[in-house]
């Protein structure tokens, strides 16, 4: 049986865009949702513990679907990359997605 991202013959995650060991997982996200097709509730938690919840949160789950969505934000010593892999529920079944973000420059304000 295939198991991805883990090395073989070993338990350790291996980065999904370069295959190195030394990944980190660091944030949590969650797609919520108190009742299949109502409204998503994101909720963040941090490799430090702190949890935000709301319209502060920018999930990295480009599509929720009708169910919960959970994603874990990871990073790679190796190559620097970040990642999130998804698990998200879709008619009985656990689809799986590994994503990278998408950075957008963020304008300097003017100098007064």
């Amino acid at each position: 049986m295939s198991q991805p991202f883990l090395l073989a013959d070993s338990d350790y995650l291996q980065c999904p865009l370069c295959a190195d060991s030394y990944v980190h997982i660091e944030d949590v996200y969650v797609a919520g949702r108190p009742r299949e097709d109502g409204p998503v509730v994101p909720v963040h938690v941090d490799s430090a513990g702190r949890v935000l919840t709301g319209d502060e949160v920018d999930l990295p789950i480009p599509e929720t679907g009708r169910r919960h969505v959970i994603s874990l934000g990871g990073r790679c010593e190796g190559c620097g990359g970040r990642f999130t892999i998804e698990f998200k529920q879709h008619k009985g079944q656990t689809v799986l997605a590994v994503r990278r973000p998408v950075w957008t420059t963020i304008a300097r304000p003017l100098a007064d």
